[in-house]
């Protein structure tokens, strides 16, 4: 698998007081174009110095 994008956007869920985004990252199959790409989505709260992952890595199949 190959990186195909990479997408941010503000998450709905977030601790109280906390700034959060979700990341998407996209990737697709060089070998087979006709497999479907796999997106993995994150959530991580950037309000501290030290950004933090929330939650666990979630992931699922799209088609083209």
């Amino acid at each position: 698998m190959e990186l195909h994008s990479i997408e941010v956007e503000k998450s709905p869920f977030c601790r109280y007081g906390s700034e959060c985004w979700d990341v998407k990252l996209k990737f697709f199959d060089p070998e087979n174009g006709l497999r479907a790409k796999r997106v993995f989505r994150f959530t991580i709260d950037v309000s501290d110095r030290t950004p933090v992952t929330l939650g666990e890595v979630r992931s699922w199949a799209v088609s083209k």
